[in-house]
């Protein structure tokens, strides 16, 4: 039986068929209404293209308000009209009345095909099998799920990519880009779009695994506007960029394909960048469209709602409706009143004599599935949108990991912070000046700026230079995504460092351990993290924390800071990848771009085989690590470092 996706016109249909139920794979089921004795009959019928025209038989207005906060509900020509993907919420209004449903031949048949295009999916998603798979133009060895991945991208075409980090959304999205390429003929402009810290991984990816170097939207907006105009095939700008540029970016470049990286990011639709995202997609219409995140996107319903217009707007419909549906509205605030000395809403009154007038501000608020009535409408909103998400956890594809995951996030300084660092440049220039181009004066005149450079990187308050820290926004962003999910260990060679992470994390209950903590109290702060929910977050100075402790209830390793000694930094990695552990560990480097940050590691990488020979010697991490910087660097070298 060939699977016909639904989109497709829907071809003239001849007879009769028995309305049933729309209910894909995963909803709870079709809703009991007693039709012994009906109220009355919903009638669907088709409209135009995927537009219902709904009627109510006989005429109830009642009902038609209650269709009307449909999402997607529309006045066509006199008739009452609503999307397919709103035929669940039909169908539980008819219920709510006692209304049967009658669904016409056409109708039926689109709702037969659809439930077909659902299972195959589902298929493809969850079982489909593809051995050996390749991507033409790409270097890479597609895991199983992996697989199946690119191939429900390709067969849904627009969709949200929620697998967990460390599971490999960027490889996914790179092969679905390169499929996607072939079948056009060797070139298919896709627009990636993604915050600051990670467009340089993006770039690094394309050359890693295609070889090519592609346009990052960075500079002055002069050198910006230019590479717009390039009309390149291959597009990478952060969401800040893309806010400043969106009216340039939709003058001169209209993607195919348009890939939102760390989506969370977009699920307040009245931030500057989804509304203009939101926007440039409606001007533009790309073909295909793909939102991936690693975190759960919906604390709320309508966190949900930006990210569904983007992929499909008939499936989210307009957001004021939405937000009405699948959230409910109480009051601000209650008082007593004085009269009865009952509790009663807050109300306002506005105007004055005969004109006042009160009203009741009310806020929304998430639906409890604890009870019947909102349960049954989240279960409508997750029919509704199941077939367009992919997601899967680190245990459901434990098999197919590896035991340990790196990723890297590229740090952007501010303003203060580079204006700090340039000047650091400058005068620790000026004291290798007097010094010679060997010794012991040189060395430790080196590893004072040194370690000056890294603190800089880290933030201007361990030098009391400001408060400014680029590395700690994008860690409360960092821990804000993923903290929900699972625990998180946070390593800084500064104690000053980890002080500065609980202060400004301190909702997540964060353990501190640190060289002033006794060893008597140790294992006490180790246990209350493996074992109480309540702290997401355990931080440790690399000195104080690298060895010895297990702490196998995280699965993410954060290193805000680096020692040069590669041993040292795999002690703390391996606090997590232990035995006992039973995810998958990611460990995530923090790393400030155009920094000595940068450059050791690329030295480190040229220089690995040396440091093999060097890594066993004795003596504490700054030991090992100034013997391993003196091998390595002579006096221009110590200068272009930092």
């Amino acid at each position: 039986m060939s699977i016909v996706n639904p989109f497709d016109p829907i071809p003239a249909a001849s007879g009769s068929a028995a309305g049933r139920p729309w209910v894909p794979k995963g909803a709870l089921g079709p809703i009991a209404v007693d039709l012994s004795k009906p109220a009355g009959a919903v009638r669907v019928s088709v409209h135009s293209g995927s537009l219902l025209r709904v009627e109510v038989v006989p005429a109830n207005p009642d009902a038609y308000i209650a269709l009307g906060r449909l999402p997607t509900s529309a006045a066509r020509a006199g008739a009452f009209c609503a999307s397919f993907w709103d035929l669940p919420g039909v169908q539980a209004i008819a219920a709510a009345m006692r209304h049967e449903v009658v669904l016409d031949a056409a109708v039926q048949d689109l709702c037969d095909r659809w439930a077909r295009w659902c299972l195959d999916l589902e298929h493809t998603k969850n079982h489909a099998e593809y051995p050996g798979f390749r991507v033409p133009g790409l270097d890479i060895e597609f895991l199983d799920f992996q697989a199946r991945g690119v191939q429900y991208g390709m067969k849904i075409g627009s969709f949200l990519l929620l697998d967990a980090m460390g599971t490999g959304k960027s490889v996914q999205a790179l092969g679905i880009i390169f499929t996607h390429r072939q079948a056009m003929g060797g070139r298919c402009e896709t627009l990636i779009l993604s915050p600051t810290s990670v467009t340089g991984d993006w770039a690094r990816k394309f050359q890693q695994f295609a070889k090519i170097d592609v346009a990052v939207a960075s500079g002055s907006p002069t050198k910006r506007l230019k590479i717009y105009e390039s009309h390149p095939e291959f597009l990478i700008v952060s969401y800040d960029t893309f806010s400043r540029d969106a009216a340039h970016i939709a003058k001169n470049f209209h993607p195919k394909l348009v890939i939102g990286d760390e989506a969370q990011r977009l699920v307040n639709r009245k931030t500057k960048a989804t509304s203009r995202l939101l926007e440039y997609i409606s001007i533009v219409k790309p073909k295909h469209i793909i939102m991936a995140s690693g975190s759960p996107i919906a604390n709320r319903p309508d966190d949900i709602w930006p990210v569904l217009r983007m992929i499909n707007p008939e499936l989210a419909g307009a957001a004021t409706a939405f937000e009405k549906r699948y959230l409910k509205s109480k009051p601000v605030k209650w008082v007593r009143d004085e009269a009865t000395g009952k509790m009663k809403p807050w109300t306002r009154t506005f105007g004055t004599g005969d004109k006042a007038r009160e009203y009741t501000p009310m806020k929304l608020e998430s639906l409890s599935p604890n009870k019947p009535a909102e349960a049954a409408l989240l279960s409508e909103l997750r029919m509704k949108i199941a077939p367009y998400v992919i997601r899967r956890l680190k245990r459901d594809v434990l098999k197919s990991l590896p035991g340990k995951i790196h990723e890297r996030l590229d740090i952007r300084l501010g303003s203060k912070e580079r204006k700090a660092y340039e000047e650091l440049q400058a005068r620790f220039a000026e004291a290798m000046a007097g010094v010679g181009e060997e010794g012991a004066e040189t060395e430790e005149t080196f590893f004072s700026w040194f370690i000056k450079a890294q603190q800089i990187c880290s933030s201007l308050e361990i030098l009391a230079l400001g408060e400014e820290s680029a590395k700690i926004a994008e860690l409360k962003e960092f821990v804000e995504d993923n903290a929900g999910d699972e625990k998180i260990l946070i390593f800084s060679r500064f104690k000053t460092m980890t002080d500065i992470v609980c202060r400004e994390l301190k909702e997540y209950k964060p353990i501190h351990l640190h060289g002033g903590v006794p060893q008597a109290k140790r294992q006490a702060l180790v246990d209350d993290f493996q074992e109480k929910d309540e702290h997401r977050i355990f931080a440790a100075t690399l000195a104080s924390g690298g060895i010895g402790l297990t702490l196998t209830a995280a699965s993410i390793v954060v290193r805000l800071d680096r020692w040069v000694a590669p041993t040292l930094n795999e002690q703390a990695e391996d606090r997590a990848d232990r035995i006992g552990q039973k995810s998958i560990v990611t460990v995530v480097d923090f790393v400030v771009e155009d920094s000595v940050e940068e450059r050791i590691l690329e030295m480190l990488a040229k220089k690995q085989r040396m440091i093999a020979s060097l890594i066993s010697v004795d003596g504490d991490g700054e030991t090992q690590e100034k013997r391993i910087l003196k091998s390595m660097f002579r006096k221009k070298d110590m200068l272009g470092l930092i």
